[in-house]
């Protein structure tokens, strides 16, 4: 049992650095830079789940003559994560900005009236298109 619950947590720590790792990625790819708040949320999750991914893997083995160490820096790692989490969430949240000045309901109308002609016209095309094709 305790080899298995060693396997599923260092399994889901992996996970994590994994999926974390991805966004960010997927972030710098697409050129969605995040907050230094969320920076450091991120930051202090990929710390703590690779110490415990490497925790897990060397528990089963060898780490058991050096338990008490082992445990100890456990927590200092969790600590570290805490206070990577910390720090940035004493400090106020910046203010949020208004949101963007929606169309008038008249401009809307409009906007919504020639997309629909457009796609009337693109659906009469393909119509077209598709009879003579079928011919």
């Amino acid at each position: 049992m305790i080899a298995f619950t060693l396997a599923v947590e260092r399994s889901l720590d992996f996970g994590i650095v994994v999926i974390l790792a991805a966004l960010a990625g997927l972030g710098v790819r697409y050129k969605v830079w995040l907050g230094q708040t969320e920076k450091k949320v991120v930051l202090g999750f990929a710390v703590y789940s690779a110490f415990q991914v490497v925790n897990d893997a060397l528990m089963e083995k060898w780490m058991m003559q050096y338990f008490r160490w082992w445990v100890s820096a456990s927590v200092i790692s969790f600590d570290a994560a805490l206070l990577i989490w910390i720090v940035p969430l004493l400090r106020p949240l910046p203010p949020l900005t208004p949101p963007p000045t929606l169309f008038s309901q008249e401009e809307s109308t409009a906007i919504l009236a020639q997309i629909l002609e457009q796609l009337r016209r693109i659906v009469q095309e393909t119509k077209r298109v598709l009879r003579s094709r079928w011919k």
